[in-house]
Formats: structure tokens, C-alpha cells, sequence
């Protein structure tokens, strides 16, 4: 017995270091893919009309207008590219992870211990579990959407200041549209962009039972005049 146990220890110990090995590499090759998608993901040129618009030649009350636009613009991109990368960083390694637990338990030739085997299946159930649980809590899908809808919204105002003439109702309109944009971002990145939208409707409905009221009221005043003079 004891012959036989000197002579499987170390078929298992190569076999144990052969399946960490394979999932490291593994890892490596995920970890190295996704950063090389991230950094062209990063190097693809985006609003360059924005940039071409904002620092051109421009008149002299559209240049603070301008500045105003660029800043909330790049902060507004550079937000959505870090909650993007965390979005779909946790959602695609969750779904490999998942995936490599799977296939682990059913490996036979290159991983032939069962409790190793076990073990790894289950961290690796267990990191892909949490991925899911920071990016849902976190809301990542909703902060980087909010983001980008956003910049889009900077984007299309800095096309109004190729509107010429540029008075000064356009530039108070421009104002009011950033106010609103950085509104609805920060409504849609803590849940109530909707509620929003549904309060509005609300306030809406309000109005007009108000106005119906007093239509109603009117009339009433007019037959009541008009009893009184008979």
C-alpha cells in the first residue's frame, strides 16, 4: 500500500498543478483580451465635431457657452467608458467563470482529482455569483447608459452654436438645456428618471382638473347671476 501511495502522490500532484496552471492561463488570456478591447474601445476617436465646434473660432458670447459644453462633454464620455468597463467586465466574466465551473467537473483527462476539482468549480461558482451581485446593486448598467445619453445631449447643443446669428435667447436657452441634461443624468443614476416622467404626467393631469374646476365654477357664478337678475 505504501509503494502504491509513493507512486499515485506525485501523478497527482502533477495533475493538481496542471489544472491551477490551465486555469491561470486561462485567466491570463481573459484578463489580456479584455484590456486590449478596453484600451481600442479607448483610442476610438468620438466627438470630434464636438472638439472641432467648441475650440474653433467663435464670437465672443459663445465662448464661455463653448467651454461649458467641452467640460460637461468629456466628463460625461469619460464616465460612460468607466461604467461600461465595469458593466460588461462583471457581466462577461461572470458568464466565463460560470462557464469554467461547468467544464471543470467534467474534466477527467487533465484534472483526475475530484475534491480539487470541486473546489475550483465552486470559487469560481461563487466569484461569477458576486460579479452578478456588484454590478446589479451597483446599478453599473444604469449609470453608464444615463452617461451616455448625456453626452449625447451636450452634443447636440454644441451644433446650436454653429447657429448664426448667436443672440442672447440662444444663449439662455443653451444654459437651460445643460441645467436640464445634468437634471434627467443625475434623476436616471439614482432610479428617478421614471418617476420623474410619471410626476410630470401627474402635475399635467392636475393642471387640468384645476382648469376644468374653475371652468366649472365660472359657469356655476354665470347661472347664479343670471337667477339673481331674472
Amino acid at each position: 500500500m505504501t509503494v502504491l501511495e509513493e507512486q499515485i502522490t506525485p501523478k497527482r500532484k502533477w495533475g493538481n498543478l496542471i489544472t491551477i496552471l490551465t486555469i491561470g492561463v486561462l485567466l491570463i488570456i481573459v484578463g489580456l483580451v479584455s484590456w486590449n478591447l478596453f484600451s481600442i474601445a479607448n483610442e476610438t476617436p468620438r466627438g470630434a465635431a464636438v472638439e472641432e465646434i467648441t475650440k474653433g473660432i467663435l464670437e465672443d458670447n459663445q465662448k464661455d457657452i463653448a467651454k461649458l459644453i467641452s467640460i460637461n462633454y468629456e466628463e460625461y464620455r469619460d464616465n460612460t467608458k468607466r461604467w461600461s468597463l465595469a458593466y460588461y467586465s462583471c457581466v462577461f466574466l461572470a458568464a466565463i467563470f460560470s462557464a469554467l465551473a461547468g467544464v471543470i467537473l467534467k474534466l477527467e483527462y487533465f484534472a483526475k482529482n475530484d475534491g480539487l476539482k470541486k473546489d475550483v468549480a465552486a470559487l469560481l461558482a461563487v466569484t461569477a455569483a458576486l460579479l452578478v451581485a456588484i454590478s446589479t446593486n451597483g446599478d453599473f448598467q444604469r449609470k453608464w447608459q444615463a452617461n451616455r445619453v448625456a453626452a449625447s445631449g451636450m452634443e447636440n447643443l454644441a451644433y446650436d452654436l454653429l447657429k448664426k446669428p448667436f443672440t442672447d435667447d440662444n444663449r439662455t436657452k443653451i444654459v437651460s438645456e445643460v441645467q436640464e441634461i445634468n437634471l434627467k443624468r443625475n434623476q436616471e443614476i439614482v432610479g428617478e428618471g421614471k418617476p420623474t416622467s410619471k410626476t410630470q404626467d401627474t402635475q399635467k393631469g392636475n393642471k387640468k382638473e384645476n382648469v376644468d374646476n374653475s371652468n366649472k365654477d365660472k359657469d356655476t357664478d354665470k347661472q347664479e347671476n343670471s337667477n339673481a337678475n331674472k
